[in-house]
């Protein structure tokens, strides 16, 4: 049976970074596996292509699948990145349903 449920990843307060949530809707398959069924990031600072990109990059893919450390790569003129935001979003969403 597939399930649907929401997960909410909010940056630290105290990292140098423009967004404020990243709010997924992921779907978990039979086999266990999850996907990003929507993704939608909050935060007006910043450069505001990245709320609209990144969702549609990761959109119906497995989190599994994702590379974490080509995200963790993706630098900012901030001290971290929306990429890296995203990294540490994905690694706690496969870490609680593991």
């Amino acid at each position: 049976m597939v399930r649907k449920f929401n997960y909410i990843y909010t940056p630290d307060e105290n990292e140098d970074t423009c967004k404020t949530s990243f709010d997924f809707e992921l779907v978990e398959e039979d086999d266990g596996e999850i996907s990003i069924s929507n993704l939608t990031i909050d935060g007006e600072k910043g450069c505001i292509g990245q709320n609209s990109i990144i969702p549609i990059l990761v959109k119906n893919r497995k989190v599994v699948n994702i590379s974490i450390d080509e995200l963790k790569e993706a630098g900012c003129r901030r001290a971290v990145s929306c990429a890296q935001q995203l990294a540490k979003a994905i690694q706690n969403i496969i870490h609680e349903h593991s």
